[in-house]
């Protein structure tokens, strides 16, 4: 199982996960997230998330768009062992797949985003929080880089038997087109880690 190294929330400043079992030599063991590094050796042979156009991108593609300034990958690794990762690359939408109320605060017909395009957890490890994780290490990122430059929100695309995960986590769904357009405000982003930190 997967336990946190101290008190672990969606916006935790740590950077560590405890590992107990699974396919991880059996024994206790720390994952951490960090910056994908070109110079690095990982193992990624034995990822398998059960999505292969996910594991082709991390073993085929992630090193080539990471070079390319197109994205920058996130990888959850114990040791050099990744076990998930997730990507973040700069954005916009169209405004009218706001609803209504941020709509309002918008004055622009493309509103300034930063896309989380994928998000993966190996399948030995699934099922124990490591995604819910993720996904708060990617909204922490995306809320720093908001205090740089001008990004409204994180956005994404998912597959309708993901739709409640990312409900869970805070993020609007769009009523617009096949619905498929997720929104997570960074203010309400800010709002809630300044809340736990009070």
């Amino acid at each position: 199982r997967i336990e946190p190294v101290g008190k672990m929330n969606t916006f935790n400043e740590r950077n560590t996960w405890l590992v107990i079992g699974g396919h991880l030599d059996g024994n206790s063991k720390q994952v951490s997230v960090e910056r994908f590094d070109a110079d690095k050796a990982y193992d990624f042979d034995g990822f398998d998330c059960g999505t292969p156009h996910l594991n082709d991108f991390l073993k085929k593609r992630m090193h080539k768009e990471s070079e390319r300034r197109v994205l920058v990958p996130y990888l959850c690794v114990n040791g050099n062992t990744v076990v998930g990762y997730f990507t973040l690359s700069s954005g916009s939408i169209e405004r009218e797949l706001l609803t209504a109320r941020p709509r309002k605060e918008v004055p622009y017909i493309n509103v300034p985003c930063i896309v989380l395009g994928r998000i993966a957890v190996c399948k030995s490890v699934q099922g124990q929080g490591l995604g819910k994780f993720l996904l708060g290490k990617a909204i922490q990122h995306s809320l720093v880089s908001s205090h740089s430059i001008g990004v409204y929100a994180m956005t994404l695309r998912a597959e309708e038997h993901n739709w409640d995960f990312y409900k869970k986590a805070g993020f609007i769904q769009s009523n617009c087109d096949d619905r498929k357009t997720f929104i997570y405000a960074l203010k309400q982003a800010e709002e809630h880690y300044k809340s736990i930190h009070h």
